[in-house]
Parts: C-alpha cells; sequence; structure tokens
C-alpha cells in the first residue's frame, strides 16, 4: 500500500508538500498541486483518516450524533441527507448513537466526537423537540440542531414546516372535494402538533370554507404511539355525529394504521364510507396499507442535507446566516393522494361544492 512518502517521490516534493495538497491548504502551485494529483493517481493512494485527525487541525471529517439511529425512520434520512452532501463536498461523516436524549451534547458518544477532533458536530433527533445545549457552552466546534432545537436559539436548527404541512394535507383534502372533515391530533405535549393543527385549519380558512373539528389528546404520552386505548371511544363518538366527517386526518402514519384497523372492526370501509389521511409519508405504512394511504411527508433527507450546508457554510466561513444571529430554518414537504383519499368531486360530479 503505497504511502504519502511514496507519492512525495513520485511527484518530487517534500511529504510536507503532499500533506498541504491533501489538507487543501492555500498558496500551494498549480503545478506542485498537479504534480502531487499526478502521483496520486497513478499510485492509487488514499490518505489515512487516522493519520489526518492526528496531524492536523481541519478534518474534514464532520460528526453526526443521534438519539435513534438504527430503529428510527426519521434519524436515518436525517443521517442519509447528511451524508449525500458530506460526499458531494468531499467531507467524511462519523455517525455515533448517544444513548441519553436529555442531556444529548454530553454523553460517551459526543466526547469520542471531541476526542477525534472532529470539524464540527450535527445533532439529529428523532421527534421534533426542544433539547438542553446547555453542556455544549465550553466547545468551539460549529453545531448545527436537525430536527430539533435549543430553547435559547444559541444554534441554528434545521426542522419541518409543520405548518405549512398542515395547510399542504387541508389543501389537498380540500382539491378532493371534503368540506367535513375531523383531524384526530396527537398529544398536546406535542410541537408538532400544534403546527400541524394550526396550518389545517388556515388552509380552511383561507379556502373560505368552515372550520374542521378536531379531537385532541389522542395518546396519554407524546410521542407514544401505541398509547391509544381511548381512541375506540373517540372514535365512535365522531362516527356517530350527526353529520359524520367525510375524512378522518391523523396527526401521523401510525396514528392512521391504527385507525384502519378500528375502522375494521366496525364494518367502515376506507376510502368508500370514510377517507383517512395521515402524516409523516412513511414508506412502510403508506405502501404497505390497503388502500395506500394519502399522506403529507417530512422531509428528513432534506433536512440532513440542509443541516450538512450550514454546518459547511460555518466551517467555511462562507456568507449567509450571522453566527451571531441562529436561525430557525423549517424545510417544507409534500402531500401524496393515495388511494384511502376519496376524490368526491368526481365521485358525485361536482364542481366545487363538498357534502
Amino acid at each position: 500500500m503505497p504511502t504519502i512518502y511514496d507519492v512525495a517521490r513520485k511527484a518530487g516534493v517534500s511529504p510536507k508538500t503532499v500533506s498541504r495538497v491533501l489538507n487543501q491548504e492555500p498558496n500551494v502551485r498549480q503545478t506542485t498541486l498537479e504534480a502531487v494529483e499526478r502521483a496520486i493517481e497513478y499510485l492509487d493512494y488514499r490518505p489515512s483518516t487516522a493519520a489526518r485527525l492526528l496531524k492536523s487541525q481541519r478534518t474534514r471529517v464532520v460528526g453526526f450524533l443521534t438519539d435513534r439511529v438504527v430503529t428510527s425512520p426519521e434519524a436515518n434520512a436525517i443521517a442519509r441527507g447528511v451524508s449525500e452532501a458530506a460526499r458531494a463536498a468531499g467531507y467524511t461523516v462519523i455517525f455515533l448513537n448517544e444513548l441519553s436524549s436529555d442531556a444529548p451534547l454530553t454523553g460517551q458518544a459526543f466526547n469520542q466526537l471531541v476526542d477525534l477532533k472532529v470539524d464540527g458536530i450535527i445533532y439529529a433527533s428523532h421527534l421534533l423537540r426542544q433539547i438542553d445545549v446547555t453542556g455544549y457552552a465550553d466547545h468551539n466546534k460549529p453545531l448545527v440542531l436537525a430536527n430539533c432545537f435549543s430553547g435559547e436559539g444559541a444554534f441554528t436548527a434545521i426542522i419541518p414546516d409543520d405548518k405549512r404541512g398542515g395547510q399542504l394535507a387541508a389543501e389537498m383534502i380540500i382539491a378532493h372535494g371534503h368540506r367535513r372533515v375531523t383531524m384526530l391530533n396527537l398529544d398536546e405535549a406535542s410541537f408538532a402538533a400544534g403546527d400541524r393543527w394550526i396550518g389545517f385549519s388556515q388552509g380552511f380558512s383561507v379556502a373560505g370554507l368552515a372550520a374542521p373539528t378536531m379531537v385532541t389528546s389522542i395518546f396519554e404520552d407524546a410521542g407514544s404511539w401505541d398509547e391509544h386505548r381511548h381512541l375506540p371511544k373517540i372514535l365512535d363518538e365522531v362516527l356517530a355525529a350527526p353529520e359524520p366527517p367525510t375524512v378522518l386526518f391523523c396527526g401521523n402514519d401510525k396514528l392512521a394504521m391504527v385507525v384502519y384497523g378500528l375502522l375494521a372492526q366496525r364494518g367502515v370501509r376506507v376510502p368508500d364510507d370514510i377517507s383517512v389521511v395521515g402524516y409523516d409519508d412513511f414508506p412502510h405504512i403508506c405502501q404497505l396499507l390497503r388502500p395506500r394511504l394519502s399522506s403529507v411527508s417530512i422531509a428528513h433527507d432534506l433536512i440532513g442535507q440542509r443541516a450538512f450546508d450550514e454546518l459547511y457554510r460555518q466551517l467555511n466561513d462562507l456568507p449567509g446566516i450571522d453566527k451571531a444571529a441562529p436561525a430557525l430554518i423549517k424545510v417544507e414537504g409534500a402531500p401524496f393522494a393515495r388511494a384511502s383519499l376519496a376524490d368526491l368531486k368526481t365521485a358525485r360530479g361536482q364542481s366545487g361544492v363538498g357534502p
């Protein structure tokens, strides 16, 4: 396996000059740069990342820290976005899982990243939430938050635009001719739940339609989708209303999956008797349910890409957001109408007025 000394001999330069080229340091003559690059290609030389970590102040390595890497599709998608953006920029990413989500920037995994001398860190949460970043105060490495934010607004955070997502759901439902709609929302303690409802109700207001109804506190614990023992009673009350809804808009796809099962138990067909729309657009739910579930996506991969872009900008002092005034950047998803959402305009020959 060729070494940096082999490259130096082949290029006719010193090992230090090869190191300067590898680390993209300034003031290297173009002829020297080209000679080193030709030697690297000829020898098929691959620089040692470990050596660069030890010898260089700028490693071109960033750390990705999250509370649930393996078990969360959200964190996986964010990690994929970070990885793709980093690869395009010539950076390496070290992925680690932090077991403690209460103080995410103080544990063993975080300390490992610091010891590895990464240039900067991206912290991602599987659940949109506020996190405690006070433990990061003594560190001077750039930090960008993904799918979470700090209460003090001390660091730039990239989060889903759930308010716009709720509005997109409303627009999709209205476009299919529905007017009587009930939202089965998540626990009131969820940050996302409030924004989704605000956007959803605004969508009807902008269209000049009566506001939809909402049932909240579906789950006893925010983020715990399997605590639904009160949902059967809630669903029975909604269906027994004098004018029941033609659509149930569920706070997320996991809730919609439970609703599918409860409707089937009651002999209520989707979408023949009632339509169902979810939120998150999880492929393993939306594509496997029958009929396929309509939903609004959260662009987790774009959140990851934008998080790296912001970190890259800070690392390279590029123009953009003032470091002294970190920003809360919201990324918009997209609506996907599938078989679970009946088109009442087509079915009943309506041109604009739904039931």
